[in-house]
């Protein structure tokens, strides 16, 4: 997967252990004021967490409603991803 060859992702998911990539939802059409951006969604498991995203917050699922999220990011949560 293109995703994986990123300097950027082997950054994040270096010493994580195993990885399982899954697409969860494809070609997404969102639009904005000046263009239309086509989205695709993917979630990603780890075995444990490595160095790449010690400084990351956690948020549990069930506290995401308490942050501000992007209109993106609420159509995948309603996607039950």
């Amino acid at each position: 997967m293109e995703l994986e060859r990123t300097e950027s992702f082997r950054k994040l998911f270096t010493d994580t252990g195993c990885l399982t990539i899954t697409r969860q939802l494809q070609g997404v059409r969102h639009v904005l004021s000046h263009q239309v951006l086509y989205i695709n969604f993917y979630t990603i498991e780890i075995e444990q967490e490595g160095e790449g995203l010690a400084s990351y917050l956690k948020i549990k699922n069930s506290n995401l409603d308490t942050y501000a999220v992007s209109r993106l990011m609420e159509l995948y949560g309603e996607s039950g991803s």
